[in-house]
């Protein structure tokens, strides 16, 4: 069976976008399971050795077969002398971002017929703001200094510095990063990607129709159970509201001293609690969708778990939760 190996290029301020890719892939996958296996590269979710930099032990992008770069309002990190442009090797790259692209498409204007794919998308919508004000003036700076990278990187890319006509495409779109309906936004970015992405691995499967598979055994109907952390597979039309949570959430990293708390209101039986499980929780814990933060633990826990003290009954479904990750992670080493 083929496999397609596809790297997904992304600075930290596109967390989202790339969530929504992961989740398209994963589609694509169980869709063209009997055809093709989808290898992909997110290095956010790769382990990385502390005595090697992070862009030595990411693989080069001219080895893949098709390289996604989601791009916003930043060029990415940047990197030691060694890291050089193609296709001379004389320009030290500003960032991975650069470097992971240009040596993907360097590649394909060697070898046009069997190296990687490009997909490039760039979202229109203003640069976000700040996540955690008062900035110093090193860090205006520096945020300044990102911006104007990225806008004379894609420049030098997609037009003749001569003449300013275009000589390469990108992907166009916009998630807005304030804005309530942003969720709505980004459900047409992943049904954009989705779209084409499915043309890419029909065209290198050799097939343009493909019978689905299930994605999802069982009935996906709850009737009036919760639905928990592990239907978030099945569970749609609450994009707006879940984008709103999670927008409330980004935007105390905003304030001075920020309180990461949402109240989600509701009628008895009007979802609030799907919302929460199978909605928000899945998408805010995947590494990325918040920037600076990999890891969490979800606990659940109920004012009647113990009456007499609530943080008591907070602190022991930490632990229960501590354990159980604990326990999935011993599973997964065997």
């Amino acid at each position: 069976m083929k496999t397609l190996r596809l790297f997904i290029s992304s600075p930290g301020d596109v967390g989202r976008e790339r969530e929504a890719t992961r989740r398209v892939i994963d589609r694509l996958q169980s869709e063209f399971a009997e055809h093709v296996t989808l290898n992909p590269y997110f290095w956010e979710w790769e382990p990385v050795d502390l005595s090697q930099d992070y862009q030595s032990q990411i693989p080069s992008t001219a080895d893949f077969d098709i390289v996604i770069c989601l791009l916003w309002s930043k060029l990415g990190s940047r990197l030691g002398d060694q890291y050089k442009l193609p296709p001379d090797g004389k320009e030290t790259a500003s960032s991975g971002t650069q470097y992971e692209l240009m040596h993907a498409l360097h590649g394909k204007q060697q070898h046009p017929e069997k190296l990687p794919d490009l997909l490039v998308w760039v979202n229109k919508a203003p640069s976000p703001p700040a996540s955690s004000p008062p900035l110093s003036r090193q860090d205006e700076d520096e945020l300044i200094r990102q911006r104007r990278a990225l806008q004379d990187f894609l420049a030098t890319i997609t037009r003749d510095t001569r003449t300013g006509i275009f000589t390469a495409a990108v992907n166009r779109y916009e998630v807005p990063s304030e804005d309530l309906g942003s969720y709505t936004y980004l459900d047409e970015f992943e049904d954009m990607m989705d779209k084409k992405l499915r043309k890419l691995i029909q065209k290198h499967i050799g097939q343009r129709t493909v019978k689905p598979k299930p994605q999802w055994q069982g009935s996906p109907f709850r009737d009036l159970d919760v639905f928990e952390f592990e239907h978030s597979p099945i569970f749609f039309g609450r994009s707006r509201a879940v984008g709103e949570v999670v927008r409330l959430l980004q935007s105390t990293l905003s304030k001075p001293q920020p309180c990461h708390f949402a109240l989600i209101l509701g009628a008895s039986g009007s979802g609030k609690s799907s919302l929460a499980r199978a909605g928000v929780l899945p998408l805010l814990t995947r590494p990325g969708v918040i920037e600076g933060i990999g890891l969490w633990r979800c606990a659940i826990v109920r004012p009647s778990d113990d009456s007499a003290d609530l943080f008591q009954a907070l602190a022991a479904a930490l632990l229960r939760a501590d354990r159980k990750m604990g326990a999935e992670k011993t599973a997964r080493l065997r």
